[in-house]
């Protein structure tokens, strides 16, 4: 079972990311949560689709960002981050996204009109 981990930002500036349990109260929600992306991603990765037809919730993680990944760069998903300026608290996770989802130059192809 893969365990989720809730991410807290220690430091004046929340430059210290740190992974703890998910709180108690939280954790039905977050599994709820997890399985409402693991539908939106079912609907176009067949690959996913098979755990999302079996309610479960442990996909693993590389199997979960390729299939992010794939999406994002078709244009099919858009993944969406939080966070805030304020102490740059969610600015590692963003930056961590942009690296694990967003295509290179070199794997888009650019299009322009001339008119």
């Amino acid at each position: 079972m893969i365990k989720m981990k809730a991410i807290y930002f220690e430091g004046d500036k929340g430059e210290t990311p740190t992974e703890r349990e998910i709180p108690e109260d939280l954790v039905q929600l977050c599994k709820d949560k997890k399985l409402e992306l693991i539908a939106a991603l079912a609907e176009h990765d067949p690959t996913i689709e098979e755990y999302y037809l079996n309610e479960d919730i442990n996909v693993p993680v590389d199997v979960m960002k390729k299939s992010i990944r794939k999406l994002t760069i078709e244009q099919k998903f858009c993944p969406v981050f939080m966070g805030s300026a304020y102490k740059n608290k969610g600015v590692q996770p963003l930056l961590d996204g942009v690296i694990d989802y967003l295509p290179n130059p070199t794997e888009i192809t650019n299009v322009a009109y001339d008119l």
